[in-house]
């Protein structure tokens, strides 16, 4: 920790570009669950000071985003690691073995998520519930005032040696976090939804990375949810394709 601060620090007194430090600021803030209130006014001011007065308006925009958070909690950056197993230590460039191949061993978090979502039976399992049917179980600790359609949770009760999938979920960096699940209209029969590859609509609002369409990709060739079943086909819906630079950017106030 006290290494990264060091080197946001020299990014800032060699007057690199202000956004690849405000890139590696909304970093620092993402795996160590936000900065304490000392240190972030502390390089809020040497931000000021080396880049002019009016970064104060983009960083307030990256803070309103959560992007910048001051915090007193725990970090659980280190626990979403470990149980998303973000880093894959086995990985081979050739064998391309694993999505994490899209960052040279390290899974996007959003792919991970995907992973853990479509690994839960209920999830995916339709020939066993038919179109009329509702999921017996339904989730107690979600919000109860959901209309139908939507019906609250996707069945299943995590084993108690596996990490919630919930828990994962509400750990991860973002707002309000709810699952719904809508009752499959248009099908007839369990035959019916028994018949070639599930169709899986991943939507990214606020934009993806080409880094993250390539591990879908990934997913759409490699994954089998179980010996002898067909796998899914993964559509991808977003409101931009965005990269590092292109995303802070965006939030940069330019005055012009």
């Amino acid at each position: 920790m006290n290494q990264s601060l060091q080197y946001i620090e020299e990014c800032i007194n060699k007057q690199e570009p202000l956004i690849k430090v405000l890139r590696v600021l909304a970093l620092y803030s993402l795996t160590n669950d936000g900065f304490s209130e000392k240190v972030f006014n502390i390089l809020r001011r040497d931000i000021v000071q080396t880049y002019g007065y009016k970064t104060l308006y983009t960083l307030e925009n990256l803070t309103k985003l959560g992007m910048f958070k001051i915090t007193r909690s725990k970090n659980n950056y280190p626990k979403l690691k470990a149980d998303l197993k973000l880093f894959f230590e086995d990985f081979e460039d050739e064998e391309m073995n694993d999505p994490a191949y899209v960052h040279s061993g390290y899974a996007p978090l959003s792919i991970r998520l995907i992973e853990t979502l479509i690994s839960i039976k209920s999830f995916t399992n339709f020939e066993n519930q038919a179109a009329e049917e509702e999921p017996k179980t339904i989730a107690p600790h979600l919000h109860k005032e959901e209309p139908k359609p939507w019906i609250l949770g996707w069945g299943d009760q995590p084993e108690l040696k596996e990490p919630s999938k919930d828990q994962l979920i509400k750990e991860c960096p973002g707002g309000p976090h709810f699952r719904v699940r809508q009752s499959p209209v248009g099908f007839k029969t369990k035959s019916d939804l028994a018949k070639g590859k599930k169709v899986i609509l991943i939507f990214f609002v606020g934009g993806c990375t080409f880094a993250e369409i390539s591990a879908i990709r990934w997913l759409n060739k490699n994954y089998v949810p179980q010996p002898g079943k067909d796998g899914f086909s993964f559509l991808i819906g977003t409101t931009k394709l965005i990269n590092g630079n292109s995303l802070i950017e965006s939030i940069t106030e330019t005055f012009e």
